[in-house]
């Protein structure tokens, strides 16, 4: 889907957005509650984009840093990170406004994105919050979507947005995400949903693990290390086990419940907080 049409998901609460970012592609831009608030996360920032009206010039418009394996990617690698990068900026200024009180969170700083900050990349590709600051950035389809918080005690944070499984792809998906038992679980629970979301849901919840646990974890580990125990699709959780031991903190066996909410109705997103 190349096109989105605002009326889809614009809400009464939605964030105003400048005539810079419009003119990028994007048409919609506003906070997504996640369910983690008693963690101290506050909601993310969703922002839906129309790829036909983004070019490249908008980076220097927006004052993003384009890096040079993103300026040679195609034009929709570039859209991608770009919306990426904007919801994380949203984000952090949005965590600055609630830092500073409601006086400054009046301003939109869509308004002035030059003085965005920027978020690196790592040396494993992972963005790079500024000290103090744990947070995480996804996207796909017409979606980029940004979480930051500076919450006490929390390790991490992941999100991940994941589109209905192609069935053209639906072999290879499952052959990495599932294991058996995950797999005659999504199939018992297809009167619940279609077999193509549950997948996605499954996918987008081991990636939000992922995500979430990487500073601790600080190496690539595959999806068997996580097990899918439970899925609940009018809850909006998915819970998880370890199946061995990944870091301090992350022993074998230990479980958690992940949010889910899906966007639209081929679209999920999935969130992992601890």
């Amino acid at each position: 889907m190349s096109h989105v049409d605002p009326n889809t998901i614009t809400a009464p609460n939605g964030r105003p957005f400048s005539t810079e970012w419009r003119m990028a592609g994007v048409v919609d831009v506003r906070p997504f509650d996640l369910g983690f608030g008693a963690l101290g996360v506050p909601p993310a920032i969703l922002l839906a984009y129309d790829i036909e009206g983004f070019e490249s010039a908008a980076f220097a418009r927006l004052g993003i840093d384009i890096p040079p394996s993103i300026e040679r990617s195609v034009r929709k690698r570039q859209a991608e990170f770009l919306m990426g990068r904007l919801a994380a900026t949203e984000a952090l200024a949005s965590l600055q406004d609630a830092t500073v009180g409601a006086a400054s969170a009046a301003k939109d700083p869509s308004d002035n994105p030059t003085q965005t900050r920027q978020i690196p990349i790592g040396p494993s590709r992972e963005p790079v919050w500024p000290p103090g600051i744990a947070g995480s950035i996804t996207h796909a389809g017409p979606y980029a979507a940004a979480v930051a918080t500076n919450a006490t005690g929390l390790r991490g944070i992941g999100v991940d947005i994941e589109q209905r499984i192609a069935p053209e792809t639906r072999r290879s998906v499952e052959e990495m995400v599932l294991h058996p038992a995950e797999h005659s679980l999504l199939r018992a629970m297809t009167g619940e949903a279609p077999y193509e979301m549950l997948l996605a849901i499954a996918f987008s919840a081991k990636e939000s693990f992922f995500k979430g646990s990487f500073a601790t974890v600080g190496t690539y580990f595959d999806f068997s290390a996580v097990d899918i125990t439970k899925l609940d699709i009018p809850g909006g959780t998915v819970d998880v086990v370890l199946t061995r031991s990944l870091a301090e903190g992350l022993p074998e066996g230990r479980t958690f419940t992940l949010r889910t909410h899906f966007i639209d109705a081929d679209t999920v997103l999935t969130s992992f907080a601890w």
